[in-house]
């Protein structure tokens, strides 16, 4: 996989110069009353603790976390002792995606653009169908490589969470850098020795939402109808990797909700299949937005790997930040997490699996 990091990490640069910023807090608004909150919370087992209780961690800036909560996730946090130093209501701003987002690809646009890569390069890009959403999206990979035989793969997943439009827009310019240079013999000769896959967009349902509404809706989760009338599931939440423990709320309405059981979304279990049918994949980014981080397992705990499972972390993560001038670390020096879609990678398939956090 070594010639295909710098192309990707390269196009991550690229992206961060031709595309806008995700829209800020102030630029957004939700039909509810859910709140922009800042709270302290100096440790990682402080931040956990908040997003079990609900807080949908946007930020973390010295002592304090920063993110998006329900009236009903600030009292507890309130009577959980947090101190709450900023609170206010999201804001309305924008429409759709707004003019000067127009550089962002709705669900119609992906699949388009993807029908299209594939359509013209029949040769070495194909059309995978991994399933499809709660409300019947189909979810589309596309697969490139050259020749026949066995070969080590790799699969690039973008956005498990509707808001974070940035990482939908990372996998589609690879793919579509790919289709471009297919021909260049250092391409050519990767095709023919990797088998290469692209999800552009794991949670339509959710990312069409965020923005049909004529606004942004600041929506994390997918689109799945609660028991208690609320709308969604955290799919980051949602892998059988301790599933349901730290860093996850257990009310449905909150953002970090992980579901009634793990896999209990089609658009998670679409991937565990995926995978499952692949053994060959071996790599895999997860794409999420922001904070200029590479994070490698384990989220569910502080423990760290051991042994050369560890080391080869580390030496892919130094070598990476190098490239990039992002962070490497331990996915829970963060915040711990479960149910997160690389730990279940790891520790169900052995898939060498970061969470890339763009900005």
């Amino acid at each position: 996989m070594q010639v295909l990091w710098p192309i990707l990490l390269a196009l991550a640069g690229t992206l961060r110069a031709e595309l806008p910023a995700p829209p800020p807090i102030g630029a957004v608004v939700e039909a509810d009353e859910r709140l922009f909150v800042v709270l302290r919370a100096p440790s990682k087992q402080d931040r956990s603790r908040a997003a079990s209780l609900g807080l949908d961690i946007v930020d973390v800036a010295g002592a304090s976390a920063s993110g998006v909560a329900t009236p009903a996730a600030v009292s507890r946090l309130r009577a959980a002792g947090y101190r709450i130093e900023k609170r206010e209501s999201l804001r309305d701003a924008n429409k759709g995606f707004p003019p000067a987002d127009k550089a962002y690809h709705d669900y119609a646009q992906v699949q388009s653009a993807l029908g299209k890569i594939a359509g013209a390069h029949p040769d070495f890009a194909s059309l995978v169908e991994l399933g499809t959403s709660v409300r019947g999206r189909k979810l589309t990979a596309i697969r490139f490589t050259k020749g026949a035989g066995k070969k080590p793969g790799a699969l690039f997943v973008g956005n498990h969470h509707a808001r974070e439009h940035l990482s939908t827009e990372l996998p589609l310019l690879a793919a579509q850098w790919f289709a471009d240079n297919a021909s260049k013999p250092e391409v050519k000769a990767f095709l023919e020795t990797r088998d290469v896959y692209f999800i552009p967009l794991l949670n339509p349902d959710g990312a069409e939402h965020d923005i049909e509404s004529g606004r942004y809706a600041w929506h994390r989760k997918n689109m799945r109808p609660n028991s208690d009338g609320s709308v969604g599931v955290d799919l980051n939440r949602n892998y059988d990797s301790h599933w349901g423990e730290a860093g996850t709320s257990r009310w449905p309405s909150d953002d970090t909700y992980g579901g009634p059981s793990a896999f209990s979304e089609p658009e998670s279990r679409a991937l565990k299949a995926f995978l499952e049918a692949r053994r060959n994949i071996q790599m895999m980014v997860s794409y999420h937005t922001s904070g200029e981080l590479m994070l490698y397992p384990w989220s569910w705990s502080d423990e760290p790997l051991t042994g050369p499972e560890h080391e080869a972390f580390v030496a892919m993560g130094n070598k990476m930040a190098g490239w990039t001038g992002y962070r490497s670390q331990q996915s829970s020096e963060l915040y711990p997490s479960s149910g997160d879609t690389c730990d279940w990678a790891w520790a169900a398939r052995g898939v060498f699996c970061w969470t890339f956090e763009l900005d």
